[in-house]
């Protein structure tokens, strides 16, 4: 079960992360063979709100924040999974 949850947030995570790229101005350096304009988009991505994009993400979903959903799974596994 935690491997599956790791595994889903990760995904979601990478899926967000991709969201908030600026892909649009990215392709169209690479496409004009723009170098300096490609590598200071990729900087400037370090920069970008994702810890708070998550959080509200998480809010929205109603899904608990790091580590509140690591106690979720272990009261899940203990409760259900040692009853099997």
């Amino acid at each position: 079960v935690a491997a599956w949850t790791i595994g889903v947030r990760a995904v979601r995570k990478a899926l967000l992360g991709a969201m908030l790229e600026p892909w649009d101005a990215g392709a169209q350096a690479q496409n004009s063979g723009d170098g300096t304009s490609k590598l200071a988009l990729r900087e400037l991505r370090t920069e970008l709100p994702f810890g708070a994009v998550w959080e509200q993400a998480c809010a929205v979903a109603d899904t608990p924040l790091s580590p509140g959903w690591l106690q979720a799974i272990r009261c899940y596994e203990a409760d259900v999974l040692s009853q099997r």
